[in-house]
């Protein structure tokens, strides 16, 4: 769900992958709840291309799971195309719907400016 949202170029299928009370933390700039992540993603959204994940060890429960995973993309402006790497630690937690949402993700990452 997560490459594909990010692949996706569309800012609301990212800030639907979490809770409304959601935390997403990037290099340590905190956005609390899907409507601030949503402003967020409307403004990396487009330039986001070839998105890969590589989880790493996860833990799961019957109502949360707690995933690490580095990922790569091209942050990619105009004719600009940047390299990015990051590891994220994300929390999921299953919703009374039984589908599966981001309460916590924590990030750092590179983007590789030339």
């Amino acid at each position: 769900m997560n490459v594909n949202a990010y692949n996706s170029g569309d800012a609301k299928m990212i800030a639907d992958l979490f809770t409304d009370d959601a935390l997403l933390i990037g290099n340590g700039k905190y956005t609390w709840t899907k409507d601030s992540i949503l402003a967020w993603a409307k403004t990396v959204a487009p330039f986001i291309k070839n998105f890969q994940g590589y989880l790493g060890p996860s833990t799961v429960t019957t109502d949360m799971v707690f995933m690490q995973k580095y990922w790569t993309l091209d942050f990619v402006v105009e004719s600009n195309s940047m390299p990015a790497k990051g590891v994220s630690i994300l929390v999921w937690k299953k919703q009374p719907d039984n589908s599966w949402k981001t309460v916590l993700e924590n990030s750092d990452y590179d983007i590789k400016m030339y």
